[in-house]
């Protein structure tokens, strides 16, 4: 009798631990589950993720003659050679590269830019608004994009000091021109990856602006294409190249971004485009296009992946080069280019 009850007592003893073992992982579930469906959530509602900017400060006169200087740029957040690492970047650090960036875009004079990897409010950036702190210091006008909106990214995962927290951040063009319409276009997203990291993850867009050039209106196409699953990134460059070809139509269109394709590999998808001769390529080696100038990381420059294309029969390219004097402000360089409206 007494053997029954010691067992009976060790099993009571059992049951109690068991019980709370699943109480604890049931608690743990919830709150891990909780997390992530309110960090996956947005802080913008989406009827505001594509808006128009008009600067309210004083800005320099928009040339009137046929000559246009435009640029693609992917800044990296202003986050320098530090983006998407685990390296936390100081306030001082980031207000720096706000500094640096509004001079050497100031001398730069371009009248059409184009950025990927701008924030918009996001708390890797300290609160900052690039967009509208660009348009203020240089551009009278802007259009914005957002394409990542969450509430909590814990990336990069270790240490939590340097998890990008909350995001809101995508892409923008900005002008000395006015915007007259303005569209986007979202690409097909990641197909390969787990639920949890589709969630979390940036979407991505083209961006589709047109401006009231004085001689004729002109469209520009901004794009920033996925980097890190190739099949989606070929489906997105081939939609990409049939929106140009159809706003080609009726528009001069100038195509620009961050293509994530690069040229030094020979079966790239950007041979799309490099190999189309109804197509300007920017600050490319056509004798030996492999050869053509890097654009990143800015550090140690070994792959392109920002580039400008365009139809000659609307433009005559006057110049083009990679703008090595941006420096490590991004880990990407501008592609520039000087182009004719014909």
């Amino acid at each position: 009798m007494k053997t029954c009850d010691t067992n009976k007592k060790k099993c009571s003893r059992c049951g109690k631990v068991w019980g709370i073992i699943l109480l604890v992982i049931v608690i743990l579930a919830v709150l891990v589950f909780g997390f992530f469906f309110w960090a996956r959530s947005a802080n913008v509602d989406k009827s505001e993720y594509n808006t128009l900017y008009q600067s309210e400060m004083t800005h320099e006169a928009a040339s009137i003659d046929s000559t246009i200087m435009v640029a693609t740029y992917n800044i990296g957040y202003l986050s320098g050679m530090t983006n998407n690492l685990p390296i936390y970047a100081s306030p001082e650090f980031i207000a720096n590269n706000e500094v640096r960036v509004i001079e050497a875009l100031r001398t730069l004079d371009a009248d059409i830019v184009g950025f990927q990897e701008i924030e918009f409010g996001s708390s890797r950036v300290y609160g900052t608004n690039q967009g509208t702190m660009i348009c203020d210091s240089l551009y009278a006008y802007g259009a914005f994009a957002i394409n990542w909106d969450k509430r909590y990214v814990p990336f990069p995962y270790w240490p939590p000091k340097v998890h990008f927290g909350k995001v809101i951040s995508g892409q923008a063009v900005v002008s000395k021109f006015a915007i007259s319409d303005y569209k986007v276009h979202m690409f097909e997203g990641v197909k390969g990856s787990s639920y949890f990291y589709r969630e979390i993850y940036a979407s991505r867009l083209a961006q589709v602006v047109t401006l009231d050039h004085p001689v004729k209106p002109i469209v520009v196409i901004n794009i920033h294409a996925e980097a890190f699953e190739a099949e989606t990134r070929v489906k997105q460059l081939d939609f990409v190249y049939e929106l140009f070809w159809e706003l080609d139509k009726e528009f001069p269109v100038i195509l620009m971004g961050d293509f994530n394709s690069n040229l030094k590999e020979a079966d790239a998808k950007i041979y799309l485009f490099l190999n189309d001769e109804r197509l300007v390529s920017c600050a490319i080696d056509e004798n030996d296009k492999t050869a053509s100038p890097s654009s990143f990381p800015a550090d140690n420059p070994d792959r392109r992946f920002d580039y400008i294309f365009f139809n000659p029969d609307h433009f005559e390219l006057i110049d083009s080069r990679i703008a090595t004097e941006f420096g490590d402000i991004s880990d990407h360089f501008p592609c520039v280019a000087k182009l004719r409206i014909k």
